[in-house]
């Protein structure tokens, strides 16, 4: 087993690609990874080594997980990060930011959660054309810890984005997405986008994603994750990551 750090931009599988380039000894080893980093998600990636080791590969699936998390307050995109096209975009006051910090703990415990529609489940089914409905996963958040919040313009923000967009190889619909962004942000000289810091310990199967736009439904407000990062999968850390 191996506790890689998949770098912010970076597909899990270019991440085994480029660990295959640095360590020639594992070209032709068998290597999986044990859960799915989205490509603007960083740190801990469990991969798997050998065919005997592969055959667990559902067990290690399962286990708990943290993740360091920012959240944008004020925008909506089709697929919960900044690497989709909005949806929505609105002006947040500080007392709407203050009482979402405040319900924080209201999201703690089991919850039946549904896959969002840019996921590798949603996607494998859709090209696999099935018709079967995809039940909902009971999963569980065990805490939310606040670290912080900090605040965006809207020029701030839309270089941001860019840079993460950019950071992505493959086709993502990349200039779909800097034109739409580009649009909803122009004019938008004025706004202040609110970001909460929380620290994330959970079951399996959590989307951060979908944790974002849960955390501001308390308000009826539009969020997304900023950033993700996750520092713990089983009993690897991300300090012990290569």
């Amino acid at each position: 087993m191996l506790n890689l750090y998949k770098k912010r931009g970076e597909t899990p599988l270019q991440r085994i690609t480029r660990f295959r380039t640095e360590k020639p000894e594992f070209a032709k080893e068998i290597l999986s990874y044990a859960g799915r980093l989205d490509p603007l998600a960083e740190g801990v990636l469990p991969v798997l080594v050998g065919e005997e080791e592969n055959k667990n590969r559902k067990e290690f699936l399962h286990s708990d997980k943290e993740y360091e998390v920012d959240i944008l307050l004020g925008v909506e995109t089709d697929t919960g990060d900044v690497m989709g096209l909005v949806q929505k975009i609105a002006e947040v006051s500080k007392s709407i930011t203050e009482k979402i910090i405040d319900s924080l703990g209201k999201c703690i415990g089991k919850f039946a959660q549904e896959y969002p529609t840019y996921s590798s489940v949603s996607i494998s089914r859709k090209n696999r054309k099935s018709t079967h409905p995809v039940l909902p996963k009971e999963v569980e958040i065990y805490t939310i810890d606040f670290l912080g919040k900090v605040q965006y313009s809207a020029t701030d923000l839309l270089r941001f984005v860019s840079e993460s967009v950019q950071s992505v190889s493959g086709d993502f619909r990349q200039g779909k997405i800097m034109k739409v962004w580009e649009e909803i942000l122009d004019g938008k000289d004025t706004f202040v986008f609110p970001v909460l810091k929380i620290k994330v310990s959970c079951s399996s199967g959590v989307y951060m994603r979908l944790l974002a736009s849960r955390i501001a439904s308390v308000c009826a407000i539009p969020a997304l994750v900023l950033t993700i990062k996750r520092t713990k999968a089983g009993n690897m850390s991300i300090e012990q990551s290569m």
